[in-house]
């Protein structure tokens, strides 16, 4: 892959999508650019690609909000997500690049109607560190397998009833923890290749411009409205992935 031809703007673009996505909302970068990114890229190119870019934007709001972070809270789901990190890359190792489209396709959609229908486990966990451990354990092993592990951790969250405060900034610090853990474990296992970090520092800059206007445009935008708006994109590049891996 040649960089600055036609397949890069067009994953530029995807770039700015998913960065003002998760600049505006505190997640969803990896919703967005995953499902897109594997109709021109190969899954097992587009996986490490997607978390190297989203662990920028983990970094960039991590930077604001790291006061805010409740590292005790964290602690199980940070854990567990450590150890479902093996478990993934025994996925992404031994599936085919199809399945892994279909894979990825579904968890994609499914966690779009979760997030419009507001679905969440009742009642609240008691335990909450083992309901932590155990969700965070889900998301590092489909972070690793197909680069989305968001829905377990979210949904846990508003199960708990963490405040919408708390969920922003506790996002930016695990997934930078989850995010990280799988990216060492992707490297030792050789899918983060040299080609894979230069398209990863060529589209920097655009993902850095995009998380900024994100940011900005959070105090503006009514809230409904681009949940709307983002739900619909999400199922849309979701039903795509997945009729591409059929």
């Amino acid at each position: 892959m040649e960089l600055f031809d036609s397949w890069w703007f067009t994953v530029m673009g995807m770039v700015l999508l998913a960065a003002f996505a998760r600049g505006v909302s505190g997640f969803g970068f990896s919703v967005v650019f995953a499902p897109l990114a594997i109709l021109i890229i190969d899954p097992k190119s587009a996986i490490p690609l997607n978390l190297l870019l989203a662990q920028l934007s983990n970094v960039l709001i991590l930077l604001i909000y790291f006061r805010k972070v409740n590292t005790r809270r964290l602690l199980s789901l940070c854990v567990g997500s450590v150890l479902g990190v093996p478990v993934g890359i025994f996925v992404i190792l031994i599936i085919s690049s199809s399945l892994l489209k279909i894979l990825l396709g579904t968890v994609t959609v499914l966690s779009a109607f979760l997030l419009a229908f507001k679905v969440t486990p009742t009642p609240r966990f008691t335990n909450e560190r083992l309901a932590g451990g155990a969700a965070g354990f889900l998301c590092g092993m489909l972070t690793t397998s197909i680069g989305i592990g968001g829905p377990p951790v979210l949904l846990f969250m508003h199960t708990q009833k963490w405040s919408k405060e708390e969920i922003y900034s506790a996002l930016s610090a695990f997934f930078f923890v989850n995010t990280g853990a799988s990216i060492i474990g992707l490297a030792l296992s050789g899918l983060i290749t040299s080609p894979i970090l230069l398209i990863t520092a060529s589209l920097a800059p655009v993902l850095v411009v995009g998380v900024i206007l994100g940011m900005w445009a959070f105090k503006y935008l009514n809230e409904g409205y681009f949940r709307t708006l983002s739900i619909l994109l999400i199922i849309t590049v979701g039903f795509l992935a997945l009729l591409s891996g059929l």
